[in-house]
């Protein structure tokens, strides 16, 4: 599966948002359902910068 792009990722969770299931995302992009759960699962918890993030490897933390 190739790379999924900063745009892509934010197209797929706005538009899980405004109710289109997982499934059909899934095979709208050609991206695993498990991956797209995963992000939304994330965004739950808070953790929304992370999911979006182009950068989500890079961690910084504070002193």
């Amino acid at each position: 599966m190739p790379k999924i792009n900063y745009e892509l990722k934010q197209q797929i969770i706005k538009e899980y948002f405004n109710d289109t299931g997982s499934t059909t995302l899934s095979k709208k992009y050609k991206v695993s359902n498990s991956v797209i759960l995963r992000w939304i699962n994330r965004i739950k918890n808070e953790n929304f910068e992370m999911v979006i993030s182009e950068n989500r490897h890079r961690i910084e933390y504070s002193v």
